[in-house]
């Protein structure tokens, strides 16, 4: 960690606080949202280590501040790029979330929990669909879903994540999701689902319709993760479906796992049920490690 610290402070930190998105030659510069909340993310895990505080918290500052001036969005959350260019996605502002919520749950209150909670107010309110209950990806420059084919695009996947970001945000912001966390839910295993392959598909249409059904390994981890995590809480009987339908997910990673090399994994299941044969992306860990923690923690 102290290591990967190390280079991203040196060869990715931007003078204004922000970091590159790459280090190559045939970086444009260009600010990713996305790649914000990772950086800011990661440096919460340096903080509670104990790595530098002073330096790693004024860098988090010091971001926040930088995002706030330059792409602050007036309806909250941020714009994609300035100038600005559409659409605007919820997906960089789910993982912003996460990393709010991940100072908030070290100890660190302000000002990670009010923009934690400005983020949720923003999901409720303009990013999830109020007659279905489910997230969308693609919006237009006022939080709207975007008119073209992607403002219908639906992934299983973030619903799940989402699902979870809202369980955790509940514990932690001590706001009331429940419903919102339990539609997304719905939705995902309602819709997200191929009973037949056992996995989650890609995605789907604003109506739940099949649009993409093959299945990324990803999609896989956050069905598992957020099925443990609400079961917690849940009552009794819903308490064993959400077993039961993690223990699926479980079983849908598991296949996933046992990739080309031991220690890989492969990334897509095409729609025969069959494998690519390709690279495993190193993005994959995060989300492996990220469910893995949460079957370890929890006691079924």
């Amino acid at each position: 960690m102290r290591h990967g610290a190390d280079f991203m402070f040196a060869r990715h930190s931007r003078p204004d606080g922000l970091f590159r998105s790459a280090v190559s030659d045939t970086d444009s510069g260009a600010i990713d949202i996305y790649d914000q909340a990772f950086a800011l993310f990661a440096l919460a895990q340096l903080y509670q280590l104990g790595e530098r505080p002073a330096e790693v918290m004024n860098r988090a500052l010091a971001l926040l501040h930088a995002l706030d001036g330059r792409f602050k969005h007036p309806h909250g959350g941020y714009e994609e790029s300035n100038p600005r260019s559409l659409p605007l996605r919820s997906n960089p502002h789910m993982h912003m979330l996460e990393a709010l919520l991940a100072w908030v749950e070290i100890g660190v209150v302000e000002p990670f929990r009010q923009k934690a909670v400005q983020l949720v107010e923003l999901a409720c309110k303009h990013m999830i669909d109020p007659r279905t209950g489910a997230v969308g990806e693609f919006f237009d420059g006022d939080w709207c879903f975007a008119s073209s084919p992607e403002g219908a695009v639906r992934e299983p996947g973030h619903q799940f994540e989402w699902a979870y970001l809202l369980e955790l945000s509940q514990r932690l912001l001590q706001v009331d999701l429940a419903t919102e966390r339990d539609r997304l839910l719905q939705f995902g295993r309602q819709h997200g689902l191929d009973a037949k392959r056992n996995v989650a598909v890609f995605s789907v249409d604003d109506q739940g319709r099949l649009a993409d059904a093959n299945a990324r390994l990803w999609a896989q981890t956050e069905w598992l993760r957020a099925c443990l995590v609400v079961a917690e809480r849940a009552s009794a009987n819903e308490k064993a479906i959400l077993w039961a339908s993690a223990l699926d997910a479980f079983k849908a990673v598991q296949n996933f796992l046992e990739g080309p090399a031991p220690g890989l994994w492969y990334e897509w299941m095409n729609l025969d049920g069959t494998f690519r044969v390709e690279p495993s992306p190193a993005s994959s860990l995060y989300h492996i490690v990220s469910a893995f923690s949460e079957l370890l923690r929890i006691e079924v």
